[in-house]
């Protein structure tokens, strides 16, 4: 049976092994990006960010495969297996994986803004980052075993421009000069996972401050016009997420509401300036809109929609039920065509962030919006994320 498998039937295996392993790693680095900064202080790293190749250093020692702990970029190397929690992953002919990382994702601010600057088969922005398998030995290449002194030299694993050191990179079938396998992780794999853990964060905070006894409200948002203001407006029930609270009506506070965010322990993601909310600047690409029916103008609680609450459309709402929502946190996803976030007047134009109608606007905004999973058609037309607040009831 075995003199009769084809190098067919072997090649077809190593393939198989080889794209299980991109594929691990690929799924190991977003949840390493992800899991930055992790509660309670939320100040360690950012989500988003994603680590350096291989100390190559620790090769031959016990801490083999941990990451740099700083590298500049764009940056390639071996991929730091150890760091990202996997065990010493080979390709199928049995050989490690390298990794490359785009500018821009080390240092603060990392957040939607930031731009894949990765250019893979003459695309530009096309990853965030890209991880190899580097097929046979060809050539011209030594593949001795490295050592810490005498660490793997990218050229004598990768192949043509894709071992030079720059942001250009090419996939192309095996030749006789060129057998290297890539996978890229591209802006939306990356920060269509961040978002969500972002939202999700905001949103625990927001249930707290709701759920706080005799409160049932949430304070006025922060008109995207005002940029860079950080301070609430009265009246306003879409914008930003505001530093400083306004809960007033007419000018006085209404006393059953939170006066600061540091009031609810969960919030700090908020009001402490060193969390990755403030230094990576999420409060600028991240929007929150407040039904009518739970301003801080109504009375106490229980409150009815009376047809004014919020509602998702489409795909993206993974809760149940479309409507009924008192909150809907909305993150914009990477720029779109015709969209620009770089000076304080495009900062201050919510068409740079939203799309369609999602890009509301005062004094009346609409209480419906439309979210799209990123592998639906529609994401190429909306690509902002949501989450809702209901009070913990579908919104969990």
């Amino acid at each position: 049976m075995f003199s009769q498998m084809s190098a067919q039937d072997y090649k077809a295996a190593r393939d198989r092994k080889t794209a299980e392993a991109l594929a691990e790693a690929k799924a190991a680095i977003i949840a390493w990006s992800v899991n930055q900064a992790p509660p309670p202080s939320l100040s360690v790293g950012s989500p988003g960010q994603l680590p350096c190749p291989e100390e190559t250093n620790s090769i031959g020692f016990p801490a083999e495969g941990t990451a740099k702990t700083s590298c500049s970029l764009p940056a390639i190397g071996r991929l730091p297996w150890k760091t990202l929690g996997l065990g010493d992953i080979r390709d199928g002919n049995g050989d490690r994986l390298w990794y490359a990382i785009s500018t821009g994702f080390r240092a603060s601010p990392i957040n939607s803004d930031t731009q894949a600057q990765l250019t893979v088969n003459g695309v530009p922005s096309s990853a965030v980052a890209i991880i190899f398998s580097t097929g046979s030995s060809l050539s011209g290449q030594n593949r001795t075993p490295p050592t810490f002194t005498s660490p793997p030299n990218v050229v004598d694993y990768l192949d043509l421009g894709n071992s030079d050191g720059d942001n250009v990179f090419v996939s192309q079938p095996a030749t006789s000069t060129f057998n290297d396998q890539l996978l890229i992780i591209s802006h939306t794999d990356l920060f269509s996972a961040v978002e969500k853990r972002v939202l999700r964060e905001a949103k625990n905070c927001l249930d707290d401050y709701y759920a706080i006894p005799n409160n049932g409200k949430y304070p006025w948002a922060l008109p995207v016009s005002q940029y860079p203001s950080n301070i609430g407006y009265e009246g306003t029930l879409f914008g930003r997420i505001p530093l400083n609270l306004n809960v007033s009506v007419s000018g006085v506070s209404v006393a059953s509401m939170p006066q600061t965010w540091s009031s609810v322990p969960s919030c700090s993601i908020f009001y402490n300036l060193s969390t990755y909310w403030n230094s990576n600047k999420w409060n600028e690409v991240v929007f929150y809109q407040i039904s009518p029916a739970y301003q801080p103008t109504m009375a106490l609680p229980p409150y009815t929609c009376t047809g004014n609450c919020l509602m998702i459309n489409g795909s993206g709402n993974p809760n149940s039920g479309n409507g009924g929502y008192h909150v809907v946190l909305t993150a914009a996803g990477g720029l779109m065509a015709g969209q620009f976030r770089s000076t304080a007047s495009e900062k201050s134009n919510i068409a740079n962030y939203l799309e369609l109608g999602n890009a509301h606007i005062l004094p009346n905004p609409s209480t419906s919006f439309e979210a799209y999973r990123f592998n639906d058609a529609g994401y190429s037309q909306v690509n902002d994320q949501m989450v809702c607040l209901d009070g913990r009831v579908n919104c969990k």
